[in-house]
């Protein structure tokens, strides 16, 4: 049975390389060519896309549940292109003020995706991955009276403030402009999920679901959108891991794949009450395309060529950030080139943004070939990310898991929404050398605990 099941998983790696070749050299060659077939392509470059990712799972289960998150982001992100370019009746998009249409962006959108995620395979051994958990964690105490506190805090402001539902107004209006100073301090809620998930899976206490629960709870009643809930419970589930074969990344496939589905439909539900003028599959329409706008509009509008003046340029200003130049750089330099000036001042004036302008941004400087060989390395930076937070749950380090759930935030903002910058921050290096200290402290207590185990 064994070697039946060893003989199936070579067969289907050896598929596996044998599509790779085929996506790859079809990518390329339908853009250099401009071939006009574009539906047919598209879906066949689609459809062996998706053979790939399910070959991943069966054949790497752990390292794909661990890839959850990065499979719905990129699938929403794809879905929004092929709406924008394959949608029988073209519609206007009002954030980039450009009419729907056939672009030919879809088969490089496919080709950047697919290496972020090879280089996140590159980094990430599924052999490596643990198959257990041991019970141990430290500062337990510590983490909970941080996290009693800071609920408590939350929910004070909650109350005197009232909830963001019954005011009316989204995250950022009710976190800047009501709560103020204190707004930042209650999203910290948000990076203690990784370290309520450590304690559920080793301990199995429901008093960590419901902490989980009010965490959650406060970002809705603070109204935050969609993504950091999702967020928040991968966070959480991530030790999950240690549990995961071939039979249960099928179940959970479907039930995130069901949570998701439910949570759109609410979101959707609570935004058609704010907008009542959309009908419902028009709203949904425009919102899924808004995941892929930035990059259709910026592949048809701008010649593919080497911009370095330019992004040398927004490379210096990471390091001299000021009120002039913040929104000169990232997602805020995509959104300049692919609207109108009004329409930019507009956003800037409600406190909003786009969304998923990285690969547009390397793209638009770099060309394909920068975008595939950044976003390949981004991808390695993410599972070298995903191999220490595997380490931190082994260790049971819940303060260092505070630490490493803000990198997680970081990195998605920089991987996905071009917000670069955050990677030569000075945050980002506090962060690294708090980690580098709480893992010294660790290793100094474990190996005097192991000396006095011994004498």
């Amino acid at each position: 049975m064994l070697t039946n099941n060893l003989r199936i998983k070579h067969i289907l790696f050896f598929l596996k390389i044998m599509f790779v070749i085929i996506f790859i050299t079809l990518s390329i060659s339908t853009t250099i060519s401009k071939l006009e077939s574009n539906n047919v392509v598209d879906y066949f470059l689609l459809s062996i896309f998706i053979f790939i990712l399910l070959l991943d799972i069966y054949l790497t289960p752990k390292k794909s549940y661990l890839n959850l998150l990065i499979y719905l982001t990129i699938a929403l992100n794809i879905i929004g292109v092929f709406i924008i370019e394959h949608d029988p009746h073209p519609f206007y998009l009002y954030e980039v003020e450009q009419w729907t249409g056939y672009a030919g962006s879809i088969p490089y959108l496919l080709l950047v995706q697919f290496f972020f995620v090879q280089g996140i395979n590159f980094a990430l051994n599924e052999r490596k991955l643990p198959y257990y958990f041991d019970t141990r964690v430290i500062f337990k105490y510590s983490f909970l009276f941080l996290l009693s506190i800071l609920l408590t805090f939350t929910y004070l402001q909650i109350f005197i403030h009232k909830p963001a539902p019954i005011l009316g107004v989204d995250r950022f209006v009710y976190d800047k402009l009501i709560l103020g100073p204190y707004g930042r301090i209650t999203n910290l809620l948000f990076y203690f999920s990784l370290g309520l998930g450590i304690l559920f899976f080793k301990e199995k206490k429901k008093l960590y679901l419901l902490l989980l629960a009010l965490i959650e709870l406060a970002f809705f009643l603070k109204g935050h959108k969609f993504w950091n809930f999702v967020q928040i419970l991968f966070l959480f589930t991530i030790p999950y891991v240690a549990y995961i074969n071939n039979k249960k990344i099928l179940r959970t496939l479907v039930g995130f794949s069901v949570f998701v589905i439910v949570a759109i439909f609410i979101a959707v539900k609570i935004n058609l009450y704010y907008f009542p003028s959309f009908q419902p599959y028009e709203y949904v329409k425009q919102r899924a395309a808004q995941e892929g706008q930035l990059w259709w509009s910026t592949y048809k509008n701008y010649p593919e060529r080497l911009r370095f003046d330019e992004a040398l340029d927004e490379f210096n200003k990471y390091f001299h950030l000021n009120y002039n130049n913040q929104y000169e750089i990232g997602m805020y330099k995509m959104m300049y080139l692919n609207t109108t000036p009004k329409r930019f001042e507009w956003k800037i004036s409600k406190l909003s943004r786009y969304v998923y302008s990285t690969p547009a941004l390397l793209y638009y400087y770099f060309g394909i070939i920068g975008a595939l060989i950044l976003l390949m390395l981004f991808g390695i930076i993410w599972g070298l990310w995903l191999r220490f937070v595997i380490f931190t749950i082994i260790q049971g380090n819940l303060l260092q898991s505070i630490l490493l759930s803000r990198l997680f935030y970081i990195f998605r903002k920089a991987f996905k929404d071009g917000d670069i910058y955050k990677l030569f921050s000075v945050e980002f290096l506090v962060i690294i050398i708090f980690i580098a200290i709480i893992y010294i402290i660790t290793e100094i207590m474990t190996t005097n605990n192991k000396l006095s185990y011994k004498e």
